[in-house]
């Protein structure tokens, strides 16, 4: 490749990323807490964490309960029971509520795990916030998927021409110029994160593509090859769905179907009841596997008979298509569902790296301009985009840290998505409007840093003092809290030293014989 398409291709390379830089940012940075939004969850609720699952009440009797509180509100035909698990010790179940006039509604509720007696609701609030964020950033969500699929085409683009622009890969890897200037380092660390995370980068942008854009392109495919019906694009995917048949027949229990899946080395998660009280009712247990890389494995059974439907899981548990098992497998692969809480921390920490070497690259483009030769614009206008770098990607993480505080430390009944993205967005509009306010960007960026430092290093407190019951899934996001937390107030403390030591030394210069 000659010397001046090398340099178009760099040049494309940094202006994409610059001009979407903060929404990639975001989407990158939501996406690595998305993955534990399991164990958050677990951990914005201390009330439900000493609630034992051992032996399982009968999920019929859960549904009879859950029934009988919302028979009076329409007609109930298909419900979704979650079963209980490490991160979630309770029964939730969900059920399609129609009313008189046609009208669909989900009502969702939470029952004991051993007695199946209802347990108080709890409206949507730090995990949900944090989990959709990143699926559609809280907006409609065709539209917010849309948006952050195409994030994820864009990252595509990015990762192609930044791999076309960097050909000595080998050495970039193992390079990082410390003793050098501010714009080598972060050069140097941008390319070395880079190339570290770029399977993980290829995958994710990959496969959040797809499971962004698809909201955009089934209506396309439905329109041209289906005659805009939309459920016939998707029953061709997933199979034919069935109606009830409208003769009554008494319900066969469920978990007999449950106990055989452990015992065949699955992890029943959920419960599907379609058709409930006719003939031809069905149970769809869903299962996690480590034996295959897909969403969930499923068996059904007949709730009539008790008779299983499936009986190889290896060949009938998903769409036995190319376009099935691919389905089958862009999740549990976006969101690292498929490995246990080891993957999950490897996301994790594999996240927070493609998060630091997107933000690293919108700094290294500021500080080319500010302190190089190029860049046609003034240098206010570029200390003004460098505050905003430090106050947005910086006050993004102090604005998740003040909504973990908010989830916790409110009165539990007020604890919603309206609280939540209040101190959410509070937070993170104070941080870019301080950045804005100071002469010095890192100095700013150095005092975000580190209040975001404090305030991750501070979130396993709160367990302490509460007294609240300890999990595997608590201690993990209390661990990645402290660690995480303690990487920032580090790097805040260097940031700062190495800008305290900048003044000295221009003096000293100065001075004769310097």
């Amino acid at each position: 490749m000659n010397t001046e398409r090398l340099k178009r291709l760099y040049d494309w390379h940094s202006i994409a990323g610059v001009v979407l830089g903060w929404f990639l940012f975001t989407v990158c940075l939501s996406g690595t807490l998305a993955v534990l939004h399991p164990e958050i969850n677990l951990w914005a609720d201390p009330a439900v964490r000493g609630t034992t699952h051992g032996e399982l009440a009968e999920p019929i009797d859960v549904l009879d309960n859950y029934i009988t509180a919302h028979e009076a509100e329409g007609e109930l035909d298909n419900f979704f029971i979650w079963l209980p698990k490490d991160t979630q010790p309770y029964y939730q179940v969900s059920g399609r509520i129609m009313d008189a006039d046609g009208n669909a509604e989900f009502q969702l509720d939470r029952f004991h795990a051993e007695t199946g007696a209802p347990i108080a609701a709890k409206e949507d609030g730090l995990a949900y916030w944090v989990l959709n964020l990143h699926r559609h950033l809280m907006f409609d969500r065709t539209i917010g998927r849309a948006l952050v699929g195409i994030s994820g085409i864009y990252m595509m683009v990015l990762i192609l021409t930044g791999i076309l622009v960097h050909r000595k890969i080998l050495r970039e890897m193992f390079t990082v110029r410390w003793t050098r200037s501010v714009h080598l380092k972060w050069k140097d660390a941008h390319n070395a994160l880079g190339i570290w995370t770029l399977p993980f980068s290829t995958m994710i942008a990959f496969t959040g593509a797809f499971l962004g854009v698809v909201v955009i392109v089934l209506p396309v495919v439905a329109f041209t090859a289906f005659k805009g019906d939309q459920e016939a694009a998707i029953e061709i995917i997933i199979g034919e769905t069935s109606t009830p048949s409208g003769v009554e027949a008494p319900m066969q229990p469920a978990l007999p179907a449950i106990r055989a899946m452990r015992s065949e080395g699955l992890n029943p998660e959920r419960l599907g009841v379609h058709h409930w009280g006719n003939d031809n009712a069905e149970y769809h247990v869903y299962a996690t596997t480590e034996d295959a890389l897909v969403t969930y494995a499923e068996v059904q059974v007949n709730a009539v008979t008790g008779a299983r439907k499936t009986l190889d899981l290896t060949s009938d548990a998903y769409p036995d298509t190319v376009s099935g098992r691919v389905l089958a497998a862009l999740t549990p692969l976006h969101y690292g569902t498929y490995g246990g809480l080891p993957l999950k921390i490897l996301y994790y920490a594999l996240g927070l790296g493609l998060s630091f070497m997107v933000a690293l690259g919108m700094l290294v483009w500021v500080e080319r301009r500010l302190n190089g030769p190029i860049g046609n614009r003034s240098d206010a206008y570029y200390r003004t985009i460098s505050r905003l770098n430090g106050g947005i990607m910086t006050g993004l993480g102090l604005a998740y840290a003040m909504a973990f505080y908010a989830s916790r430390l409110a009165d539990p009944e007020q604890v919603n998505l309206d609280l939540i993205g209040t101190v959410f967005l509070g937070t993170w509009i104070a941080a870019a409007g301080y950045a804005l306010t100071r002469k010095d960007a890192r100095r700013a960026t150095v005092v975000l840093l580190g209040l975001t430092g404090i305030a991750c290093v501070g979130l396993p407190v709160l367990d302490l003092l509460e007294g609240a019951p300890l999990t595997a899934a608590t201690l993990t996001v209390n661990g990645l809290a402290f660690a995480t937390g303690a990487t920032l107030v580090t790097a805040a403390w260097r940031m700062r030293r190495r800008s305290a030591e900048l003044p000295a030394l221009a003096t000293q210069l100065q001075q004769p014989g310097g």
